[in-house]
């Protein structure tokens, strides 16, 4: 199941691609090719199910570094207890998922409403309307029947004609149209009935549908735009078939006296004009037999457009960019949050309820078990070359992804103070991404330098009678970027050194900052910075060096001193209020 945000990207990306085919190859393939792209794109925004596809873009990806990061881990920080992000910070991200969700759900609901009184403006106008008492329009309708019983009415309250209703469609048009009998109510009457054989009222709902559930994401707008004037399109192009070419510029100006009287816009209809004039007309003109080559080769640009744009790779545990995103993942008593660059929200990767009862993790023992088999015996030994080669064909060299989903399983959910950890979230991480990284540079033909993320934390505690309590914490996180200069010669435990000396020495450097300056954001940022590069150039060695870093976040809060809670360590007692409670 794809979360709301997943769906939003993977739908906003075809849109996007489509966008770009429909600029390129608009006015030399059938309308109804982008159509069927908006239709797909569509489906993707509404259904949560994944579609693994060998050809899915985000297969490639893989090969450009998204991968499941999480931040290394100093091991040999003096024997300062791992970070831990206290149940404050747990409740302050909750409480701003369940903020976006209220302003989401609002949206939502207003669009929909406004969608809704559109649609019962447009009903209202065909109760007042009157029944069409014409022959020309009673025998034009006997020659083109159809199974849904059609109607069409008179009304003085329109500008020009409009289509209504999905089983029962009602043909509305403008009072002064009653009096017409000729090819002018023809080309009316055939583009209507055009919108209407082609089910484009279902069509609206849907792409409003889509609108109201996605409304922040700019391309669903732009979806609902293009859409609805592909439609129009379409429909003039079945107007042109009907009549033949000798009638394109009598249609064409049918189509501009009508759109003079336009005055409103109304979404949720199908409508015989729209603003789109210019485009609609030079479709009108340039308007072609489709041949049997021209519809091969829509049909295949479809099929490759959906394969590539709409599908996800196959054997992931989270198919998205977004949800490869993860750069951490904590677990408290609250729940599970997951870190998406410098934002922390609640984390929807794991089903709530289903970590695993033996181990009290979301990875099984066998899972666990298969990951750590990737620590060999001397591996700190080999070359980092041999090392990064025989770690990435171990994962994914072979077609077997089970070991690519429980190496991400356990990764996200381990312990820091796990045996493994250090491994993975160091050792691993870094050979893994340094492999990639080197993918990268053969790929694109320049030179690329490896990156690695770290973390370091410190929590304020104070004597209450003999308790220990929580007055404040501290976070710096950040990356630095290094280059490898000697691959063979340099060992594992040579690059692991350099690695762990910079988390160890970013994580001293916190530990000895005097409390006051810990809550001042900015200087603090400039201050990691400088010490980060400071570690990285005293680190760096004849066959790996620093290159630069640079501080993603950074977040220190004093919980007292306006009058806030702390936390009792001791776990005896409650929670203690601040001087100004």
């Amino acid at each position: 199941m794809l979360s709301l945000l997943e769906m939003s990207v993977t739908g906003g990306v075809l849109i996007a691609a489509t966008v770009v085919l429909r600029a390129a190859a608009g006015a030399r393939l059938p309308r109804q090719t982008f159509l069927t792209l908006w239709g797909v794109a569509l489906a993707r925004l509404l259904l949560p199910f994944s579609m693994p596809c060998p050809a899915s873009v985000y297969r490639g990806l893989d090969a450009l570094d998204v991968t499941v990061r999480r931040a290394g881990v100093a091991v040999n920080a003096g024997g300062a207890a791992p970070f831990v992000l206290p149940e404050q910070a747990v409740e302050r991200v909750q409480g701003g998922g369940e903020a976006f969700l209220l302003v989401w759900g609002a949206a939502a609901l207003s669009l929909a409403a406004f969608f809704l009184l559109s649609h019962l403006r447009g009903r209202l106008e065909w109760r007042t309307s009157l029944p069409a008492e014409n022959s020309f329009i009673a025998d034009w309708l006997a020659g083109h029947p159809l199974r849904r019983r059609v109607q069409v009415r008179f009304s003085d309250r329109i500008d020009t004609p409009l289509t209504y209703g999905v089983v029962r469609p009602v043909i509305l048009l403008p009072k002064e149209l009653a009096g017409e009998a000729g090819e002018r109510l023809s080309f009316v009457l055939a583009h209507e009935m055009a919108h209407i054989r082609r089910w484009d009222a279902l069509a609206k709902l849907l792409l409003c549908a889509g609108v109201c559930v996605h409304w922040f994401n700019p391309l669903v707008w732009v979806m609902l735009l293009l859409a609805g004037r592909d439609l129009e399109v379409a429909c003039d192009q079945s107007v042109v078939r009907m009549h033949g070419p000798g009638a394109r510029g009598e249609y064409a100006r049918t189509l501009l006296d009508l759109e003079s009287r336009r005055t409103r816009f109304s979404p949720l209809t199908s409508g015989f004009s729209k603003n789109a004039l210019e485009e609609r007309i030079g479709a009108i003109m340039k308007s072609k037999t489709v041949t049997t080559a021209g519809l091969i080769a829509a049909v295949v640009l479809v099929a490759v457009v959906t394969a590539v744009f709409a599908t996800t790779a196959p054997g992931r545990k989270s198919e998205s960019p977004v949800a490869q995103a993860v750069t951490g993942v904590q677990i408290s008593s609250g729940g599970a949050i997951a870190q998406y660059g410098e934002t922390w929200i609640p984390y929807t990767g794991f089903e709530e309820g289903k970590a695993d009862p033996e181990t009290g993790h979301f990875y099984t023992k066998a899972q666990y078990d298969a990951v750590a088999a990737l620590k060999t015996q001397g591996y700190e030994s080999l070359s980092i070359a041999q090392f990064n080669r025989t770690l990435y064909a171990a994962l994914y060299g072979g077609s077997d992804t089970a070991l690519v989903m429980a190496y991400e399983m356990v990764l996200n959910d381990i312990p820091r103070e796990d045996p493994l950890a250090s491994f993975l979230l160091n050792t691993a991480q870094a050979s893994l991404g340094e492999y990639q990284n080197r993918l990268n540079e053969v790929f694109s033909g320049e030179q690329r330098d490896a990156s690695f993320r770290g973390q370091a934390g410190r929590t304020e505690t104070a004597d209450v009678y003999g308790d220990r309590v929580e007055v404040g914490f501290a976070q710096a996180s950040y990356t630095f970027y290094y280059r490898i200069l000697d691959q063979d010669h340099l060992t594992v435990q040579e690059r692991d050194n350099f690695l762990q000396s910079i988390l160890d020495g970013m994580q001293a450097w916190l530990d000895g900052r005097p409390a006051k300056e810990l809550t001042d954001r900015q200087a603090m940022k400039k201050a990691v910075e400088a010490e980060l590069d400071r570690l990285g150039k005293a680190a760096s060695t004849a066959e790996i060096v620093f290159i630069c870093g640079a501080v993603e976040d950074y977040y220190g809060e004093a919980y007292c001193e306006d009058g806030g809670y702390a936390v009792q360590e001791s776990g005896k007692g409650a929670i203690f209020q601040g001087a100004g409670a």
